[in-house]
């Protein structure tokens, strides 16, 4: 992986991502949950970056017009998924995540 080249972050992208998963209270309790139950996986990582990848293309399909949709599209394949979860895994083993029951 590359060294990080936009204020702590891979990109631009990744960073302005991060902003709303780590400040965002519905979605930083969302996705540490989830980080939380792969925590133990060998593969946790990957996979959940593919889960917060998924999501972003979903949420790019309720665009409400094809140009918009391949915009954000272009922009969400920029974005690292396994450094943000990464970042969210290590949040969890220093346990500094609240826990959804």
């Amino acid at each position: 992986m590359e060294t990080n080249t936009f204020k702590g972050w891979t990109n631009k992208e990744t960073w302005f991502y991060s902003l709303d998963l780590f400040n965002d209270d519905v979605s930083y309790s969302y996705w540490n949950h989830k980080a939380y139950l792969l925590a133990k996986h060998l593969d946790a990582v990957n996979i959940l970056a593919k889960e917060m990848k998924e999501y972003a293309l979903s949420e790019a399909k309720e665009a409400p017009c094809n140009l918009i949709e391949d915009l954000i599209t272009h922009s969400i394949d920029q974005i690292d998924f396994e450094e943000l979860a990464e970042e969210l895994l290590n949040r969890v083993s220093n346990n500094n995540l609240v826990v959804l029951h």
